[in-house]
């Protein structure tokens, strides 16, 4: 495991894992129980779907490049479920400059928002 210390704000708990799936929904199935959810979530009762849930956290699953989307769904899951918010950014390999900048964004975001957040690298497929 390795842990960043996030502008000394957080902790931000990344997973290294060997992910097939491709698709957001497939990605989010293969990674639930890893962290303590079950997969697919029923509907909440305002009509939202939240990714994945464990005991303490409610999740918002993405794709790297919609981190920023993820921040705010992390934080209603949250607030409607009385969790702790949580993201799960999912980031194809290899990881570039500028998809370093935004994982860092996200980190700083995140930090700065008292949300978790988790990466979960994966391999595109090759054509």
């Amino acid at each position: 495991m390795l842990f960043l210390n996030g502008l000394g704000l957080l902790l931000y708990h990344i997973k290294e894992v060997e992910l097939h799936a491709q698709t957001e929904d497939a990605l989010t199935r293969e990674i639930a129980h890893k962290y303590g959810s079950d997969y697919p979530i029923p509907e909440l009762a305002d009509g939202t779907e939240v990714d994945l849930l464990s005991k303490d956290y409610a999740f918002e699953v993405d794709f790297l490049n919609k981190w920023y989307e993820a921040i705010g769904q992390s934080q209603h899951y949250a607030k409607v479920l009385k969790m702790d918010p949580a993201i799960i950014l999912l980031v194809s390999l290899p990881v570039s400059k500028r998809e370093a900048e935004k994982i860092a964004d996200a980190a700083y975001i995140c930090g700065k928002n008292n949300i978790r957040l988790y990466l979960e690298f994966y391999e595109p497929n090759k054509p």
